[in-house]
């Protein structure tokens, strides 16, 4: 029965060919569970790396970014296929992602898996737009912004993460996770 089945948080990333749901493909994803202090559950994650369908219509920069090759990984159909599995091995009914900019990456992985429209909930944690609404409450209480910028790169170095981001789904998938961890520290909530 469907209501027995978890719903879970998850660190979630993917890699691209390009910025354009419609003309480019997802390259690599990853799907990682969290516990609900964002931190990595026991839960096993789910990563793939998956076959451009349109390798032609590749962005060379993007490509760069990554360095993955978008002529290898498995065919896309079997990446859903497999998703579904992980779910189901994991007894997983619903995920809340957790993500930098997670807008782009929900916007490929509902054109590009429309039949798992329903895996992840509107419950979104996103690394970027908690620094933006950080940033709302300190101009209005101390007239200056605490993050000038709210890239995941700049933030991870304004938070001592030393790592450089790597553009691969699993590191960028667990970097946003340890930032929202982080960002929750600017908030103070009193009882």
């Amino acid at each position: 029965m469907e209501h027995d089945k978890l719903r879970i948080l998850a660190a979630f990333d993917l890699e691209t060919t390009g910025l354009n749901p419609v003309i480019h493909d997802m390259i690599e994803i990853a799907i990682v569970p969290l516990t609900p202090d964002f931190t990595r559950s026991e839960l096993p994650e789910f990563t793939a790396r998956i076959k451009a369908v349109h390798p032609e219509k590749a962005d060379p920069e993007s490509l760069k970014v990554s360095g993955l090759d978008p002529f290898e990984g498995e065919d896309i159909e079997k990446v859903a296929t497999a998703i579904v599995s992980w779910m189901s091995d994991n007894n997983i009914g619903r995920i809340d992602p957790v993500g930098h900019n997670l807008r782009f990456d929900l916007d490929f992985f509902q054109i590009k898996f429309p039949m798992l429209f329903n895996v992840f909930s509107g419950y979104v944690h996103d690394s970027m737009l908690l620094a933006i609404a950080i940033n709302d409450i300190a101009l209005i209480q101390t007239k200056e912004k605490l993050f000038p910028s709210v890239s995941l790169r700049k933030l991870k170095l304004q938070f001592g993460m030393d790592m450089p981001v790597r553009h691969r789904a699993l590191d960028d998938a667990l970097d946003a996770a340890e930032l929202y961890r982080r960002l929750m520290t600017k908030l103070i909530i009193n009882k």
